[in-house]
Formats: C-alpha cells, structure tokens, sequence
C-alpha cells in the first residue's frame, strides 16, 4: 500500500483562539487503509478532517494528498474529487426531492456526459442498498438510509478516500449498524480507503488502525489491540475505552491470564469458548 496522504508538521489555529488547534501533526495514510480516529471534544480532529481534502488549509507545515499540496488553489478541486467528506448531519447534505437525484448532484457538477451520470447513480445506489429507494424523498428517509445516502452521493463522485466525521453520531442503533456495515463493504470489497472520526470505541475497533489526537498532536497510533490496551493512558485523553477491554482487565486482577488485544465480543467469545 503507498501513501496516499501526507500531513508534516501542520499547523492550523482559528483566528478567536490563542490555541492552535493542530499543532505540529505528523501522520500518513496509505491506499486502502481503514483509521479510526478519536479525540476528546478540542482535540483537533475534525480539523485535521477538513485539512484532508483542503477545506482548511495549514499556515505552517504541509498536507499533501497523492503528492499535491493543498495550499496549491490550482490542485484543490483535483484534490476534493479524491477526498470525499461525509459529515454528521446527513440533512445537511441532502439537496434533491428524489433520492437519485441526490446522489446525480455531485456527478452532474463535474459536467459528465448523462450516461457516465447514470452509471455512477446505479453503482452508487447498489453499493449503498438503496436501490428499491430511489425514488424516494429524502425526507421520508430514515436516519440511517439518510447518511447512507450522503455516502452514496459522495461515492457518485468517485473518491479515492471516504472520510467520515462521526457519521453515526445521530443515529439509533439500527442506523448505525446500517452505517458502519455499509463502510465496512466499502474498505473490506471496494478497496476504498476510509477515515472515520468517532467517540465511540467499539465503531474504533473496528478500524485497522486506530489514530488519537490529543491537543492537535497525534498521541497514539496503532492496531486496535495495541491502543486500547491502554486503558488508564485514553482516560487521561479524556476517552473511554470499548467495554471488553474493562471485563478483560478485571479478568486479570482475577488471576485470569487473557490474551493481549482481545477488544471485541466475538474475540471474546472465541477465546472463552474452550475454556468452558
């Protein structure tokens, strides 16, 4: 996998704050990859999220995606067209009366031919399970079709990177499955390469990597495993931790040697079984 986004010693302060909101952040991301990342509320993430695709742009440092710096005004509608940006709120994506129309918005602006357009709205639509919606009003949607939705017509536009800033955050349970399986298909069958900005744990845990900011600096970085088995280092960030790392650390007061880098249910589950 090469490195598809370059960030180096990025700087980036609003101009009501003393505090820079990104302070000397250093990180990569590479083609295919699936990061989770997390930070107390202040920490600089959904910053750094709009530094990705150049929406914010750093005053000191660099951020480079597939080599283009995104201080370069000539590169950033290049560089938009490889980053897509799904945010929180799903009805303030949502543009069109009709579903199909929604998710042909991104497409038609780049001026494609009809046909191109209409391939695009299909594969989209499929991918995000809202075909038999198609004709739908947004509105009429639930919470989760509505967010797979801005998915779609981020996906219309053909990206190379999803980035998803606390996609989930306003939806029910059953939405969020919706959701998180939805991106899930898209990193695991699509090959598409995901950043996905949580507060919650368990949706980290599911990321091949896992990225904590802290105070606009990048404090840990690593497989799920490695960074959640520090429980007591994510509270002082101000984060929790998913619930089966707290049963496995109370296991081990108890004498009960488990594995390192158990943090979901199932690998719980798994290792538990024989034991019973």
């Amino acid at each position: 996998m090469g490195e598809f986004i370059r960030v180096k010693d990025a700087f980036y302060r609003y101009p009501s704050c003393e505090d820079w909101a990104i302070n000397g952040l250093t990180m990569s991301i590479s083609d295919g990859e699936y990061v989770a990342i997390m930070g107390s509320n202040g920490s600089g993430k959904s910053t750094l999220v709009r530094m990705l695709n150049g929406l914010l742009k750093p005053q000191r440092g660099r951020v480079l995606v597939d080599g283009q710096e995104t201080v370069d005004e000539v590169a950033t509608w290049a560089i938009r067209a490889k980053v897509a940006v799904v945010f929180q709120n799903p009805d303030n994506q949502l543009v069109a009366a009709r579903v199909e129309e929604d998710v042909a918005f991104g497409p038609e602006n780049l001026g494609l031919e009809p046909g191109e357009i209409r391939i695009r709205v299909e594969e989209a639509l499929g991918l995000m399970g809202l075909i038999e919606l198609r004709h739908y009003p947004p509105h009429l949607l639930s919470g989760g079709q509505k967010q797979r939705l801005a998915i779609a017509g981020a996906m219309a536009m053909k990206p190379q990177v999803l980035v998803l800033d606390e996609p989930t955050s306003m939806l029910d349970p059953q939405g969020r499955r919706e959701v998180l399986e939805a991106i899930g298909r898209l990193n695991r069958d699509e090959g598409l390469t995901v950043v996905h900005v949580t507060h919650s744990p368990e949706e980290a845990a599911l990321a091949g990597r896992v990225m904590i900011i802290d105070s606009g600096k990048v404090a840990l970085d690593g497989v799920p495993g490695e960074v959640f088995s520090q429980g007591k280092l994510l509270q002082e960030y101000g984060l929790a931790v998913p619930v089966i790392v707290n049963i496995t650390d109370g296991l081990r007061i108890q004498g009960v040697a488990v594995p390192k880098g158990i943090i979901g249910v199932d690998e719980m589950v798994e290792w538990l079984w024989p034991l019973l």
